[in-house]
């Protein structure tokens, strides 16, 4: 990839929950239809002043690109049940209709991090059907997602993992 000065970060899009990001009316696996809540309307309307406004902005018009860090979809998880559906076709078709969009403005130059293996499948295996879609750059195995990534944004070098150290010790807190 070509230098690049510009790296935006997103997470945790939590796509299929109805808490979450979610276009205003999603067709179902079933032949249903659910409409997004009226906080959902307004996600989707910060989403798009994001994508649309800011982002210009700080990049001032530079070409960028963009790391997913984790978390894309909501997926089926501790019991919970505010899941749009548990059917993750119906997840993943949310979280591609959000993000094809954002790959195309960063002209292809999108990073895919795996999230949480409760809400991305047995070894993420729903991101990686989800970043293969999206045609998430490729890490040195091929695969189109990744647990970690080491990227140059300008003269620094960013390492993006979604899951951080953790500490139960006060003396080690700094070091998580």
């Amino acid at each position: 990839m070509d230098k690049i000065n510009n790296c935006i970060v997103i997470s945790d899009i939590h796509a299929g929950c109805q808490f979450g990001l979610c276009p205003d009316e999603v067709e179902l696996d079933g032949g249903g239809y659910y409409k997004s809540s009226k906080y959902q309307k307004f996600l989707l309307k910060c989403w798009y002043s994001f994508w649309d406004d800011w982002v210009p902005k700080v990049t001032r018009g530079e070409p960028y690109c963009v790391v997913l860090n984790g978390d894309a979809l909501d997926g089926r998880h501790h019991g919970a049940t505010t899941q749009v559906s548990q059917n993750l076709a119906d997840q993943h078709n949310i979280a591609a209709y959000l993000l094809k969009p954002i790959v195309e403005k960063c002209d292809g130059r999108f990073y895919f991090i795996r999230g949480t293996e409760v809400h991305t499948g047995q070894s993420s295996e729903n991101e990686e059907k989800l970043a293969k879609e999206l045609k998430a750059i490729k890490d040195e195995n091929g695969r189109y997602s990744r647990n970690e990534l080491y990227l140059r944004v300008g003269k620094c070098l960013a390492h993006f993992n979604h899951h951080i150290g953790v500490t139960g010790s006060l003396a080690h807190e700094s070091t998580a």
